[in-house]
C-alpha cells in the first residue's frame, strides 16, 4: 500500500463509532438522573438548579473516559493462583473506583471555582461522592471487563494463510497463487477472480471464497467485492461514509460503510 488519503476528521469519527454505545448509555444515564432530581424537587418541594444537577451528574461521564483503564481490570494471567487473581481484581477495582472519584472531584471543584461564589470545597465533594456513588462505582468497574466484549466490536479472527487456490475452467483446473489475486467480485451465479490482468470465473460464492482466504490479506469491503489489501494504492472518501479503494492496476472498488468494521484499517 503506497499512500492513504483521508480527511483529518476520520480518526475522530472512527473513535466515536467504536465507543458510541458507551457515549449513548452515559448520556441516557445523565438525562435520567437529572430528571430524577427534578421530580424529587417537585415532590419534596425543594429548589431545582439545572446547572448544579448537571455538574453533579457529570460523574457518569468518567466511565467512558476511563474505559481504557477499566478494560485492563481483568486479572492478569501471570498470576497462577486463583485466589491471587481474585485478590488482584478486587484491588484494581477499588483503586480505579477511588481514582474515578478523585478525578471527578477535581473536575467538579475546578468548574465550581468558575461558576460559583463561593466555590465548593474539595473534601466536601470528595466524601459526599464517596458516600453517594462509591458502591455503584465499584459494582460497575467490577462488571466492566465482562461488558466490554459485548459493547465493543468483536476482534477479527485471522485465518491461516493459503498460498494457492484451485479454479475449475471447464475440463481444466487452474492453480492460482493467492497473492496474485487483486480482487474478487460477484457476478451471479459466479464469482470473478481478477489476477495477473485476467478474469477467472468461479462457481463458488463470495462467502465461500471469503472463508478460504486469509483475513490478514483479503477483506470483504462490499456485498459484491473482496479485495487484496496489499493491492490497495489509495483510499478516496465519497463524503457519505463510503470510500473508493484505488488498486495498483488502476481499478476502483467501492468500499461500503456497511462493511466498514472490516476495511477500516485501510484508512491507517
Amino acid at each position: 500500500m503506497q499512500s492513504i488519503l483521508f480527511s483529518p476528521g476520520d480518526s475522530f469519527k472512527r473513535s466515536a463509532v467504536k465507543y458510541k454505545w458507551h457515549i449513548l448509555a452515559t448520556s441516557c444515564v445523565i438525562i435520567l438522573t437529572i430528571l430524577q432530581d427534578f421530580i424529587f424537587s417537585v415532590v419534596k418541594n425543594t429548589g431545582f438548579y439545572l446547572s448544579e444537577s448537571l455538574l453533579y451528574n457529570m460523574y457518569w461521564c468518567f466511565f467512558p473516559l476511563l474505559l481504557v483503564i477499566g478494560s485492563q481490570l481483568t486479572p492478569t494471567s501471570q498470576i497462577a493462583n486463583f485466589t491471587g487473581k481474585i485478590a488482584a481484581a478486587i484491588i484494581k477495582v477499588v483503586l480505579f473506583s477511588f481514582l474515578h472519584t478523585f478525578l471527578f472531584t477535581c473536575f467538579f471543584v475546578g468548574v465550581s471555582v468558575l461558576i460559583y461564589s463561593p466555590s465548593h470545597y474539595f473534601s466536601n465533594i470528595f466524601f459526599s461522592t464517596l458516600s453517594s456513588y462509591f458502591y455503584i462505582t465499584i459494582i460497575l468497574y467490577a462488571v466492566l471487563p465482562f461488558l466490554n466484549p459485548l459493547l465493543l466490536p468483536a476482534k477479527k479472527i485471522s485465518r491461516e494463510s493459503v498460498e494457492f487456490i484451485t479454479i475449475k475452467l471447464g475440463i481444466k483446473t487452474k492453480i492460482l497463487e493467492v497473492q496474485s489475486i487483486e480482487y474478487i467480485s460477484s457476478s451471479k451465479p459466479y464469482s470473478i477472480l481478477y489476477a495477473q490482468d485476467r478474469k477467472y470465473p468461479d462457481s463458488r460464492s463470495l462467502k465461500n471464497l471469503e472463508s478460504l482466504l486469509s483475513t490478514a490479506l483479503f477483506i470483504r469491503v462490499h456485498r459484491s467485492h473482496i479485495i487484496n489489501k496489499s493491492m490497495v494504492k489509495e483510499m478516496h472518501s465519497r463524503k457519505n461514509g463510503d470510500y473508493d479503494a484505488l488498486l495498483q492496476s488502476g481499478e476502483k472498488i467501492r468500499c461500503s460503510r456497511h462493511y466498514r468494521s472490516r476495511w477500516e484499517d485501510l484508512l491507517g
